[in-house]
């Protein structure tokens, strides 16, 4: 268990936050339910508003399997006599943008490359890449969240083969080791280049914990008993002025179009002992430990969260204002809390005096620890990969690659980089230079670097957990099931509809259990399963 109590200094003034749009069912409960719970969650979903998002250009004519593929950053004028490579990011900003430029004049002035990049926001990557595919038009290179690196190489569109020469050319030794691991084929071959990560992070109201006199939320029973007392706190809400009504316990994703939200439970989950697939292959979501960590899920989030689908955005904004006591989330949110991330502002009461007071009221844990007979410690890391798709030219995608792990490196790493640890640790000159240079980052343009608005004491434990937290079906050959999974939102959906009040949790378990093995061909291993014998927690009041 990692506890830290920090304060950042940098506090600004009031920020706009995001308003959101809220889809699918209220969390309640419901007894008679008109119709199937997949199929209304479909509903749901098809009536719905999205949370808009930035999108890339697109061109006009669909492909054949009706899903526009975005159309690369090209010349300005004219054709460009050198070699193309093309690449697509998963990410969107405008910051990332003028990276993107500068990398593009760069490659094309100094190394005889143009670059052509495609930002594509990490919800539609998938199927993108998958029309793509289909249409014979996929990039050279992706740059792609792990939850799709194993999905993509066993259905043919990345290339292990071009990934070991590139780890040859640059040197194997010279990135993450576990980040290798969770991407390793059975060859031990990994299947993409790690290019960065950062850990899932618990951060909570350290002094609402004083007050209350409540020990740190390492554990399910201390995270618990946490929530319980903050929520609706009389105490709390004497001392900041806030109505009980608007003091929660704890804030998480629960929106079904969101990969969070499966992370945040696949997180607990681990914590408390609970494999979903083992080595062989058979689906292990029934055993006790998962019981247990989706009905500690359901207690929780049901009875001292708010009652509405919450998104990540919601859950920040809920911290910001000084609304919730503990909340999970990526290291972004502590520069927020600093005070230097424009769209994010603190607003909590105590904030208008004194802008950096959430900053300095913060503790943060990255372990967490179940409860039952089979809990342990677990991290949770996100991690991203570089992929070399089946269409890339072996020549040109190697001249890339000296550039992007090299004179660009820091340059792509330098935008948010507290979210972006370095995965290539060094070159084989200077084994660890990016690493240790990841600390001298400036947070933002203009601003201090990121160890003298964190400290190292809080940013070592960070580096030391963005690679090595564990991951459902990675580390047992199971990969590709799991980009099944996460594309599929299986998870994301199946949360949701538990905390509507479609399902115990112990008939959750059972609904996990058919729907991943309706993703298996051929499953050798069936079994008619029987409810999860787990205490239910009551369900919400109001729902």
């Amino acid at each position: 268990m990692t506890c830290f109590d920090r304060v950042f200094p940098h506090g600004r003034a009031l920020g706009q936050a995001l308003i959101l749009a809220v889809l699918l069912l209220a969390t309640g409960c419901q007894a008679i339910l008109p119709t199937p719970p997949r199929e209304a969650t479909r509903e749901a979903l098809a009536a719905g508003t999205a949370e808009p998002l930035p999108t890339p250009r697109l061109v006009a004519a669909p492909t054949p399997t009706g899903e526009p593929i975005p159309t690369p950053a090209a010349p300005a004028a004219g054709v460009n006599p050198n070699p193309v490579v093309t690449l697509w990011v998963n990410e969107t900003s405008e910051a990332h943008r003028a990276v993107l430029e500068e990398m593009q004049a760069e490659l094309d002035a100094n190394h005889g490359i143009f670059l052509e990049y495609v930002m594509i926001d990490a919800g539609r990557l998938p199927r993108l890449v998958e029309t793509a595919a289909l249409s014979g038009t996929l990039p050279d290179l992706i740059l792609h969240p792990v939850e799709y690196t194993m999905g993509w190489t066993a259905s043919g569109i990345l290339d292990p083969a071009a990934a070991q020469t590139a780890f040859e050319q640059l040197g194997r030794e010279t990135f993450d080791e576990a980040a290798l691991d969770l991407v390793s084929l059975e060859d031990g071959q990994p299947a993409a280049l790690p290019n960065h990560g950062a850990p899932q992070l618990l951060i909570y109201r350290q002094d609402w914990f004083d007050t209350l006199e409540l020990e740190p939320p390492a554990d399910f029973d201390a995270m618990l008993a946490a929530a319980a007392a903050i929520y609706r706190s009389e105490v709390l809400s004497a001392r900041t002025g806030l109505t009980t009504t608007l003091i929660s316990g704890l804030v998480v994703p629960t929106e079904s179009d969101l990969i969070r939200t499966q992370q945040v439970f696949e997180q607990l989950a681990l914590a408390n002992g609970c494999e979903l697939i083992d080595e062989r292959g058979e689906v292990t979501i029934l055993s006790p430990a998962c019981g247990e960590a989706l009905a500690f899920y359901r207690e929780i989030v049901n009875l001292y969260s708010p009652s509405d689908i919450q998104t990540n955005i919601s859950a920040l904004n809920a911290y910001l204002a000084g609304r919730t006591g503990m909340i999970f989330t990526s290291p972004s949110t502590l520069v927020a809390l600093a005070g230097l991330d424009e769209r994010y502002r603190p607003v909590c009461p105590e904030c208008a005096a004194d802008p950096a007071f959430l900053s300095g009221q913060t503790g943060l844990i990255t372990t967490i620890t179940g409860r039952g007979a089979a809990a342990r410690p677990v991290d949770y890391s996100t991690l991203t990969y570089l992929g070399i798709t089946g269409q890339a030219d072996a020549e040109t995608v190697r001249t890339f690659l000296d550039y992007w792990y090299g004179a660009g490196y820091l340059s792509w790493i330098g935008v948010e980089p507290e979210r972006k640890v370095p995965m290539r640790l060094g070159s084989r000159e200077q084994p660890g230079s990016y690493r240790e240079a990841w600390f001298d980052l400036p947070v933002r343009p203009g601003e201090p670097a990121l160890e003298a608005i964190l400290g190292r004491e809080t940013l070592e434990p960070l580096v030391a957990s963005a690679s090595g937290g564990r991951r459902w079906g990675f580390g047992v050959g199971r990969g590709p099931l799991m980009s099944e999974i996460y594309e599929g939102l299986l998870f994301s959906i199946l949360q949701q509809e538990m905390l509507s009040g479609y399902f115990t949790s112990g008939q959750a378990v059972i609904e996990a259990y058919q729907r991943v093995v309706d993703l298996i061909p051929d499953y050798p291993f069936p079994i008619d399963p029987l409810p999860t014998p787990v205490e239910e927690m009551p369900a919400p009041e109001g729902g």
